[in-house]
């Protein structure tokens, strides 16, 4: 149904976004970051509000899957930037810097998941 939205409706933001999150459930890691960038350049380039949280979201969720952290945390930072109360990047985020052994930067974000969702 989402690509019959999106053969529709191509710029189609929300369609995007969901099938980036459908892409990552389904651990189609390098077409999720496709779609994902895909929203985000038109987030910026046809909207005047700055790109969603969830765009961010789910390319931090992407580039995870494919190892790739640096570009990982950047987005996730950037989700949090936009939504400080997003609960899945603050988790993700903190989860990740515990995995590479940045013990007290992730204690930070696991405190703040705990204010957002106690």
């Amino acid at each position: 149904m989402i690509n019959q939205a999106l053969t529709i409706e191509s710029e189609n933001v929300d369609a995007l976004l969901l099938k980036a999150k459908m892409l990552i459930k389904e651990k189609q890691a390098a077409d999720a970051i496709l779609v994902s960038e895909k929203a985000l350049v038109l987030q910026v380039t046809k909207s005047k509000e700055r790109p969603k949280s969830s765009t961010f979201f789910y390319l931090g969720q992407a580039y995870e899957m494919q190892k790739e952290f640096k570009k990982c945390l950047l987005n996730y930072k950037k989700c949090l930037q936009i939504d400080q109360n997003h609960f899945g990047a603050c988790i993700h985020l903190a989860n990740l810097l515990a995995n590479l052994t940045e013990g007290q930067r992730a204690v930070k974000y696991f405190k703040h998941a705990l204010r957002i969702d106690p």
